[in-house]
């Protein structure tokens, strides 16, 4: 690193030291400076399935779904966690969060839809409360 870039680090270090920053540099050396753990980016791992196969699987078993029923998916050649998880999160996208169970029973994952209510106005209005 030149003479000016050093300069600059080391005033940008004093600053924020000053003002008490948390911060970590790291300069054109590769040297670390400051109080903070440099974390590197996270290497993804790769998909066990095709993308989109998952959701292909367990699509059919949720989108006719009515309230207050259970549907019992299988999950094919799937493993089960990856099942359950997709089915969890594909139904908080379509009914919103809080609207349904699930559980996992003889290698099957059971979801039940519940009927979800957005305020205390609606429960009130449920129950004849005006």
């Amino acid at each position: 690193m030149n003479t000016l870039h050093k300069r600059a680090v080391d005033n940008a270090v004093k600053l924020l030291n000053a003002i008490g920053a948390q911060y970590a540099i790291i300069d054109t050396d590769g040297v670390k400076t400051g109080n903070l753990e440099v974390v590197t980016k996270i290497k993804r791992r790769k998909a066990l399935y095709p993308h989109g196969e998952v959701i292909k699987h367990i699509k059919p078993y949720i989108d006719n779904i009515k309230v207050n029923t259970t549907v019992e998916i299988p999950v094919g050649k799937f493993d089960l966690a990856t099942v359950y998880r997709s089915v969890s999160s594909n139904a908080s996208k379509l009914w919103g969060t809080g609207s349904h169970s699930i559980t996992t029973k003889d290698g099957k994952v059971l979801i039940t839809r519940h009927e979800k209510l957005d305020d205390l106005g609606d429960l009130f209005a449920q129950l004849g409360i005006k």
